[in-house]
């Protein structure tokens, strides 16, 4: 991908900064992404190349999005998914507290890796919904971590799997697996790119921001607790 479609760290002095994005977001995209049927997968993500103009194209994104229930138990993000993606965003919000010496987070970081997601869904041989997502979430926004920054010690997974609550071992075979599914193809391409975040954006607005939302993760409710 063309490094002008992604924002640029250019922090002289790390400070503590915040994602524009939210762990729902996150955690109900990612459950769209690889839960749901693939047709829907495709109708709402598609390129609008496919379409003759962009009243086509907006023509055909409304239709598909009115088809999808965002309330329907498979693409309810189940509390573990939930609780994931909280701790993600916690992470990424706190890295460089954690890490001092760590890169300030892009804040392009959680777009690309529902855009890995996505091209992983797209890449698995029997194309069916994916169990488990929690790890898969967890790589793939590693991964774009990753590839957003020039930071070249806290990238190593191991230092990811303790406050992710994730087996060490368990995510360099999830790694290993994810990358080989997508072909280590952690790049997208600017039009892409840019074409599936506004559409991640939209999805979101008009489909799931105001759905029910899940009971938030045990630990975040003892934290709130202690807030009371």
């Amino acid at each position: 991908m063309a490094p002008s479609a992604y924002s640029a760290n250019t922090a002289s002095t790390p400070t503590l900064t915040h994602q524009p994005h939210t762990a729902p977001f996150l955690a109900r995209l990612a459950a769209f992404i690889l839960h749901a049927p693939l047709p829907t997968v495709k109708s709402v993500l598609r390129s609008s190349s496919v379409c003759n103009s962009d009243s086509d194209s907006d023509s055909a994104f409304t239709s598909a999005c009115a088809s999808v229930n965002p309330n329907s138990k498979l693409l309810r993000s189940d509390a573990a998914t939930s609780a994931m993606c909280q701790r993600l965003l916690r992470l990424l919000n706190e890295l460089i507290l954690k890490f001092p010496r760590a890169d300030i987070p892009s804040p392009d970081t959680i777009p690309l890796a529902l855009c890995l997601l996505y091209h992983y869904r797209m890449r698995r041989s029997d194309k069916a919904p994916v169990d488990a997502p929690c790890m898969l979430i967890a790589i793939a926004v590693h991964i774009a971590y990753k590839f957003l920054t020039n930071d070249f010690q806290y990238v190593n997974l191991q230092h990811w799997a303790c406050p992710l609550e994730l087996n060490r071992q368990g995510c360099l075979d999830a790694e290993r697996m994810f990358l080989g599914a997508i072909d280590y193809r952690v790049w997208v391409g600017q039009e892409e790119y840019l074409e599936l975040k506004g559409r991640f954006g939209l999805l979101w607005d008009q489909v799931f921001k105001k759905a029910a939302r899940p009971v938030p993760p045990p630990f975040l409710l003892k934290g709130l607790g202690r807030m009371g």
